[in-house]
């Protein structure tokens, strides 16, 4: 690591501070990668809210605690983390560390298919398939199946073959 990005770093620079994150991440250094993440999120770096959630979440670097990563995921989610709305809409559909909540699940779906997630496109097919959280309704779900098909998820392809058999 370059001398300059430590030193960077070390006078606040969040972007800086988020490199050495994700370097020490890589490495499966996880205190230091955890360290330079809080850092970079306080020097307002958004890509470190993301990975800090993901840090509490799975307990990397710190304890495992669901709270705090909802928190780091909404403020993802404020500065448009595609990643940080599905994660956390996954969370309400099944009421992981927070209350079971399927129409708000389906909302952020809605909202991260808008800017592009295949996966968000998965999510709403499958819960028009089997109707969870909303109305059953095969052929929207067909269509949203497709689209992730388009964007490259291939649980969808499956998913729609079997919606073609049925």
């Amino acid at each position: 690591m370059k001398r300059d990005v430590i030193v960077n770093a070390l006078s606040g620079d969040g972007k800086n501070a988020y490199q050495l994150a994700e370097y020490y991440y890589r490495l499966d250094q996880a205190d230091e990668a955890f360290y330079w993440a809080a850092r970079s999120a306080k020097a307002r770096e958004p890509r470190a809210y993301l990975l800090l959630a993901e840090m509490y979440r799975f307990g990397i670097g710190t304890p495992m605690n669901i709270s705090k990563a909802h928190k780091w995921y909404k403020k993802a989610i404020r500065v448009g983390s595609r990643d940080a709305i599905d994660y956390l809409a996954d969370d309400l559909m099944l009421g992981y560390g927070v209350r079971k909540n399927p129409a708000k699940a389906l909302r952020l779906y809605r909202r991260s298919a808008r800017m592009g997630s295949g996966y968000a496109e998965y999510k709403l097919g499958i819960c028009l398939t089997v109707g969870l959280g909303v109305k059953k309704n095969k052929e929207f779900a067909r269509v949203h199946l497709s689209i992730a098909c388009s964007r490259g998820v291939e649980q969808a392809r499956w998913q729609l073959d079997c919606l073609h058999l049925a």
